[in-house]
Formats: C-alpha cells, sequence, structure tokens
C-alpha cells in the first residue's frame, strides 16, 4: 500500500476526492464547494443547473451510441458533519482537512473527514470524465445541508431531474445495496433555568467526560456505546442521592444532532469538606463505565480540575433536579427492533447535545424510524416529558422513509451485475439512518433507487475513516451497472 493519496486507485477518483478535502463544506455553508463544482461542469462542457435551495444537476451527455437509454441519476450531497477532537485546532470553515494512509484505511488527524459524503462525490465526478466508462445520459445530483435535516432534498426543485433511476452513492457498505431508510426528526428542547447566588466560600471543579466513541447516531446506535450526556447525568444524580451537597454551574456535551455525544463537561460548586466525596465518587464511577463501556469505549477518561475563579451563580437546587430528571428521562438507544429485517433496528433515540444561556438549557435529541407510527410515538413520549419537567418543546417537520421495492428492475439489474463481477451475491438490506432516497422519491414518482457505496467507518466523529481497497472495487461495480443500464 502507498503512503501517498495520489498514487491510490482509481487515481481519478482519488484525485477529485483530494481537491474536495480542501473546500470548507459545513451543512448550510456550501458556497465554496458548490462554486468547484459548477466551475468543474463548466470546464468540461456540461450543463449544470442549480434550484433556489442551492441544489446543483450537471447534465452528462451518454457515451456514443447510447444517446436513447434511459438517464440515471447519480446523487450525493455536498455538505459534511464538522466534528473535532477538543484538543485539535481547526477551522472547518477554512482550514483543509488532512489525511493519512493507515495500512488499508485513509483516516485524519482528529477530525472527521467529510468522506459522508465526499467520496460519493468524487466517484460521480470521476465517473463523468472516465472516457472508459460506457453509460447512457447522466445526471449527477449534489444536494445541500443533508446533514442537518436533509434540507437540500425537502426543498429540491420537483422539475430539476428526468431521470427515473437513481442510484444514491451515500452509503458506507461495500458490498451491501440498501433498498429503504428510515425517517426521522429533530426534537428541541428549552428547559427554563433559575438562577441563584452561591453561598460564599466554595470551590468550583469542572469535570470533563472525554475519549469516548461517539458515532452516527443511525448507524452505530445500536452498538451501546457510551452518551457522554447520560453518563455525566448519571454522575451528578448519583452524587445527589448519595447525600453530596453540591450546586450545578452549568453542564454542556454534545454537537451534532445526528452524532452520538463523545464529550460532555460540567461545573459544580462544593464545600471543601465535600471535594473528596465527590472525588472518590468519580473514580467508582470510572470502574462503572469501564465495565459497561469497556469494550465499545476503551478510551474514556474523566479529568477534574478546579477553576481558580468567583462564581457570581447557580442554578437553585429545585432547577438541577428538574433538569437531571429531564436529561435521565430522554431515552437513548435502541427503542425497538424490525420485525421484518433480522439485525435491523427499527426505532430509537439520540440524545444529542445539551448547552446553557441565562436563561434555559437547550436540549436536542434525534429520533429515527422505519415506522412511521412508531416515529410519532417516540416524539410524542419526548414531548410529555418535557411537559412534565417543565420545559419548552418544538418538533420540526419530520422527513419521511423509504420503503423497500424488492420487485425494482434496478435492483435485479444491481444485483446480477455484482453477482457476475465477484462471484458471489450483494448483501440486500435497509439501514436505520436517514437517506435523501424517501424524500427524492415522494418528489419523483415511480423513481427506483438503490444506495451504494465503499466502506466507511466512525462517520460523524474524528474516528471517520475510508477502506482504500473497497474504494477501487467500488468503481469497478458502478462502472459496470451504468453499463448493463445502457
Amino acid at each position: 500500500m502507498t503512503d501517498s493519496i495520489n498514487e491510490l486507485n482509481p487515481v481519478n477518483v482519488w484525485n477529485y476526492f483530494r481537491e474536495i478535502l480542501k473546500i470548507p463544506r459545513p451543512s448550510g455553508k456550501e458556497e465554496k464547494i458548490r462554486k468547484w463544482v459548477i466551475d468543474w461542469a463548466k470546464s468540461n462542457g456540461f450543463e449544470n443547473l442549480k434550484d433556489d435551495a442551492g441544489n446543483v444537476v450537471i447534465k452528462i451527455p451518454a457515451s456514443g451510441g447510447r444517446e436513447s437509454s434511459p438517464v440515471v441519476v447519480l446523487q450525493s450531497h455536498m455538505d459534511m458533519v464538522c466534528e473535532k477532537n477538543e484538543d485539535v485546532n481547526f477551522n472547518f470553515e477554512k482550514d483543509p482537512i488532512e489525511v493519512v494512509i493507515d495500512g488499508e484505511w485513509l483516516k485524519t488527524k482528529g477530525t472527521s473527514m467529510g468522506a459522508d459524503n465526499g467520496i460519493g462525490m468524487a466517484v460521480a465526478m470521476a465517473i463523468a470524465t472516465d472516457n472508459q466508462v460506457v453509460h447512457g445520459p447522466l445526471e449527477i445530483l449534489f444536494t445541500v445541508d443533508e446533514e442537518t435535516g436533509l434540507t437540500g432534498a425537502f426543498k429540491l426543485s420537483a422539475n430539476l431531474l428526468q431521470g427515473k433511476m437513481m442510484l444514491n452513492l451515500d452509503s458506507e457498505e461495500e458490498g451491501t445495496f440498501f433498498v429503504g431508510c428510515a425517517g426521522g426528526g429533530e426534537s428541541r428542547i428549552k428547559f427554563p433555568l433559575t438562577w441563584a447566588k452561591p453561598v460564599k466560600g466554595r470551590k468550583i471543579l469542572k469535570i470533563k467526560l472525554t475519549g469516548m466513541i461517539g458515532g452516527h447516531s443511525g448507524l452505530n446506535i445500536h452498538e451501546n456505546r457510551a452518551n457522554a450526556i447520560k453518563v455525566a447525568t448519571r454522575i451528578l444524580t448519583a452524587a445527589r442521592n448519595g447525600g453530596i451537597q453540591y450546586d450545578l454551574v452549568s453542564i454542556e456535551g454534545g454537537d451534532k444532532h445526528n452524532a452520538i455525544p463523545r464529550e460532555c463537561s460540567f461545573e459544580i460548586l462544593l464545600k471543601d469538606e465535600e471535594t473528596e466525596k465527590f472525588t472518590n465518587l468519580l473514580e467508582e464511577w470510572k470502574n462503572i463505565v469501564a465495565k459497561e463501556y469497556g469494550k465499545t469505549d476503551p478510551e474514556f477518561r474523566f479529568e477534574i480540575s478546579e477553576i481558580k475563579k468567583r462564581q457570581s451563580s447557580c442554578i437553585t437546587r429545585k432547577c438541577r433536579d428538574k433538569l437531571l430528571a429531564l436529561l435521565y428521562s430522554i431515552p437513548h438507544g435502541v427503542i425497538a427492533m424490525s420485525r421484518d429485517i433480522p439485525g435491523l433496528v427499527e426505532t430509537s433515540n439520540n440524545l444529542a447535545s445539551i448547552r446553557m444561556s441565562k436563561k434555559f438549557a437547550l436540549i436536542v435529541t434525534s429520533s429515527r424510524s422505519s415506522v412511521a407510527s412508531a416515529l410519532v410515538s417516540t416524539r410524542e413520549a419526548i414531548t410529555e416529558i418535557c411537559n412534565l419537567a417543565g420545559a419548552q418543546i418544538e418538533q420540526p417537520p419530520s422527513y419521511p422513509g423509504w420503503q423497500p421495492d424488492m420487485e425494482s428492475k434496478l435492483l435485479a439489474t444491481a444485483k446480477n451485475v455484482y453477482s457476475a463481477i465477484f462471484g458471489k451475491p450483494p448483501h440486500i438490506t435497509a439501514v436505520h439512518a436517514g437517506l435523501e432516497c424517501g424524500i427524492v422519491g415522494e418528489k419523483y414518482p415511480g423513481m427506483e433507487m438503490l444506495s451504494i457505496g465503499p466502506t466507511l467507518t466512525g462517520v460523524h466523529s474524528p474516528q471517520e475513516k475510508i477502506h482504500i481497497p473497497s474504494v477501487e472495487k467500488f468503481y469497478t461495480f458502478l462502472k459496470e451497472l451504468l453499463k448493463a443500464l445502457c
């Protein structure tokens, strides 16, 4: 295996991905990557269209003699989840992402990579400019703001596409064809805070929970990885129940709605004589977390420090207790498994983040389900929990799931092509994550769809990486599939 991304195969795919790594593209801030894509289209003489949401469609002429073939849509999203380790100095709005090769894997230096879905973009662009690929007319659809709620797909113009077959290049397991996905929706909670003046002469301790692995709140939710906010809540509740007299100054953790929280920190006020009790409690909890999560989160750690400053306020203990009860009660993890597909999560909830302002604790959760009524029920349950806690809740419209069509001609062709190349059939399943297919399918009735991609792991976290050999394998398959479809 080479030490340089410049020498990886397929060369054209990695060349495009190398350039994508240089371009900032946080969700909602896709201006630079969109300009780069449009400039690329113009330089190659491809027609390009843009709708009001900022989605881009690039029309690729068919190979010679294939002009009358059906139009195929290749779809990826331009934005990425921006996550980094706290000790990494990195600005996602201007800094290029650095990658390193580690055996068969391409990894980053403490940040998310954006291979979700940058590698899909690179593959589509490589297909468009590879003269050895035989294909009919193609439409490359690059959407915006997928990661924060599939906004680009929701706002996609209904007259932008002509194709009736779509290959979504946003899956993360080579050799697996995804034919359905979960729907989902956020809950944004405002818990009102009541503040008081602290008793003088107390220490301020800051406790940070870090080193947890986090990950995608859909793809990894079944792995029972630690949620840093939940662990912090349990520690603070145990301290209160154990008679430790403390006041809560702040608690903050998590970041993106679709990422399992990796870190959480809180500040508390304690008398000197209570400090040792709390420190001993933390030692007990190190053992508890190691026993519960040692296999999934082996690098977890607690950091404790004293803050040398005067604290002018803390939340009242009544408010503290209600906040802890709310955080404890909000579900996190798998709620139900699929009755139809063995091993597939049906319904889940992710307690994603908490931030404190002067007036409110701002809490975000993300619910998913492949059963529409179960999604409604989960969000209603969170609403009732908030009502009991006296919290305000806002729930934006949910996005739809994508129902499998096992009789699809596109699926049948793809299965035959894969089996012919690799001598074994692909794995056919659905995914417990939001894909844009469900929304595109509503806007374009009758669209046959399939979601495919190379192997990625650790997406939505600094552990994100690409399995290098799977990219070449995936590209080989996609070339042959496009030939078979024309």
